[in-house]
């Protein structure tokens, strides 16, 4: 059964699944140890990691542009306001 978990993180590896790659290798590695899954396993957990770090980069940018956006609308309105 190792081996069909193994297969199946591979599928979810090439599919960009990578958060459920690393359940499935992980499934592998509890039936059969192995360092050709721990290998895996350590791939898609840096992907995981890459993902993450370009999601969080990606808000951080939303909210500077959102911020930069409530800042000029404040400035353009009348003082008197």
């Amino acid at each position: 059964w190792a081996k069909a978990w193994g297969r199946l993180g591979d599928a979810n590896c090439r599919q960009g699944e990578f958060k459920l790659a690393v359940a499935n290798y992980r499934e592998a590695l509890s039936l059969e140890p192995s360092s050709g899954i721990n290998d895996k396993l350590v791939h898609a957990l840096k992907k995981v990691e890459e993902a993450e770090e370009a999601a969080r980069r990606r808000r951080n940018e939303d909210r500077g542009k959102a911020e930069e956006k409530k800042g000029k609308s404040k400035s353009s309105q009348c003082s008197c306001m």
